[in-house]
């Protein structure tokens, strides 16, 4: 049983969010999907507000005529999303692991993630990207790990992104 706990308890949050958790400085590099050319058939994992957007909406208006502040984001629970689920694992030509995972959150302006035990083993990354590869934040890294175990990313444009973790060949896993 693997114990790398990056993605459990995920939060995906709609429009442009401001959270408590700062997001961690990445390390850059180029997705190792995208290094090689690989094309993978991904299931697109929706996830909705407990509220519709129209809901959503008419509740920002009617605070905007009270004088409130702007929404930033909305927090969606997802839930059945680990290494062990929710993804594709492909092994790359280096010899390396890939584990993707295609997340939508429809009418969303931006999506960002907030991780709940988060641990990335050293040599290990983890990248997100929109599905255009437009717009790519990390690799976040063994230097990302923190004591919380938490980890929030920027937001990136759209409704749909891409989370893309790779593990080295000799990882130890216990």
């Amino acid at each position: 049983m693997r114990k790398i706990y990056i993605l459990l308890g995920i939060v995906v949050f709609f429009a442009i969010s401001v959270f408590k958790l700062h997001a961690q400085p990445s390390q850059g590099g180029t997705p190792p999907s995208i290094e090689f050319g690989i094309k993978t058939d991904l299931v697109v994992k929706e996830f909705v507000p407990a509220q519709s957007l129209k809901t959503l909406q008419a509740q920002d208006l009617q605070d905007a005529k009270q004088g409130l502040p702007m929404r930033a984001g909305v927090s969606v629970p997802v839930a059945n999303l680990g290494l062990d689920k929710g993804g594709t694992w492909t092994r790359l030509p280096d010899g390396r692991m890939m584990w993707q995972s295609r997340l939508k959150s429809s009418g969303a302006s931006s999506l960002g993630v907030v991780f709940e035990d988060f641990y990335i083993p050293e040599q290990a990354e983890l990248y997100l990207y929109d599905v255009n590869k437009r717009m790519i934040i990390g690799a976040f890294t063994s230097e990302n790990n923190h004591p919380s175990l938490q980890f929030s990313t920027h937001v990136l444009p759209g409704d749909e992104i891409i989370i893309e973790y790779v593990e080295p060949f000799n990882i130890s896993v216990q």
